[in-house]
């Protein structure tokens, strides 16, 4: 049986017997006869609300109902089939991608040449794709369609590459990796030599290697390194809009948000967290288990684990205070030009340079 059926054709027989024993075993507890849900096409849902729960019970169309174990009390039906876990969202993550039609959506169209590059089992090769000669594609690799593959690089097995995505030449995507439409790695850093006030270009001859279960959503832009490799850890996820410059390197389990931005020369620790709009300078390093706030500016190295916020950077409790005081700031002035009129402060003569 294909493990990515969609829903439509998943009965509940299908679920019961792929997660069922996950569910008891790791997550929580099972609740109602789990094959008492009749027909084929039965409506499975997430609920971790009572109100939900209660409209869930209700419908017709709600066959299949996966509960927070807090609304266990709150089940009265025996007509469905209801699942109880402890952590609904990491449930979501494991069950869902069976119900995903992204891996039947495209079809093998183009034509291929294997002689010119290797390719593992269960490949699909979307129209417009271009493969160039020394690519390596692992099983079970999606391309979709007008992926460009340069020379020499390289997708590993489970990797899924949605349309207009480029993997540059000689760089390396790990395993289980998804990369989203309009995403380019491996495209060449911004490096120049400037005399005379004219910029020559610096060739980027390095390359780029994303390590195994990386997300990059779309629009995102990883450059090649000057000489050596621009890399991304294990488990990764980078957000639409976010651009990583050439020679950094981000450590494993990082996650960033729409529009980070990270200048040339830049080393992240593992388990980074950057909200909405994070920029840094070059050349700054951050430790491990950091977290840094919506629209700040890592302008220097911040080694020591913790959340930071602002720019200057600051402890994050620091950063909510400043932040606090700029509000006042219009008023403060106010209050002290009358405290220098009234002392005649004003009147007095600036000191002299």
């Amino acid at each position: 049986m294909n493990s990515f059926l969609p829903s439509e054709k998943v009965s509940s027989q299908f679920l019961f017997e792929k997660f069922a024993d996950l569910w008891i075993q790791k997550f929580g507890e099972l609740s109602d006869d789990p094959l008492s849900v009749s027909g084929p096409s039965p409506s499975l849902v997430f609920i971790s609300k009572t109100n939900d729960l209660t409209q869930a019970l209700q419908s017709e169309s709600a066959k299949t109902i996966i509960i927070d174990a807090k609304l266990v009390g709150a089940t009265t039906s025996t007509t469905k089939t209801i699942f109880a876990t402890r952590n609904i969202r990491q449930v979501m993550a494991q069950v869902l991608p069976y119900f995903d039609g992204k891996f039947s959506r495209w079809h093998n169209q183009a034509p291929l040449q294997t002689s010119k590059f290797t390719m593992g089992k269960g490949v699909t090769i979307s129209q417009g794709c271009v493969i160039s000669e020394g690519v390596v594609i692992g099983n079970n690799v999606v391309l979709a369609p007008y992926v460009v593959l340069e020379k020499n690089c390289s997708v590993g097995d489970n990797s899924y590459l949605h349309p207009f995505v480029v993997i540059g030449e000689n760089c390396q995507v790990g395993q289980n990796c998804e990369i989203y439409s309009h995403s380019v790695i491996g495209s060449g850093g911004f490096g120049f030599s400037t005399e005379s006030q004219v910029h020559k270009k610096i060739a980027q001859v390095g390359r780029v290697v994303i390590e195994d279960d990386v997300v990059i959503s779309a629009l995102c832009t990883i450059d090649r390194a000057t000489l050596s490799e621009t890399r991304i850890g294990r488990g990764t996820k980078l957000d639409s809009h976010s651009h990583v410059a050439h020679n950094c390197s981000i450590g494993p389990n990082a996650i960033m948000a729409a529009g980070f931005m990270m200048a040339g020369s830049c080393h992240i620790g593992s388990n980074f967290t950057a909200a909405g709009a994070v920029v840094m300078q070059d050349h700054v390093r951050v430790g491990d288990n950091v977290i840094i706030g919506g629209r700040s500016a890592v302008t220097r190295d911040t080694l020591k684990s913790g959340a930071y916020t602002g720019y200057p950077l600051e402890p994050f409790d620091d950063g909510l205070r400043t932040l606090a005081n700029l509000r006042n700031l219009t008023n403060m002035r106010k209050q002290i030009a009358k405290i220098t009129k009234f002392l005649k402060l004003d009147q007095e003569k600036p000191d002299e340079l």
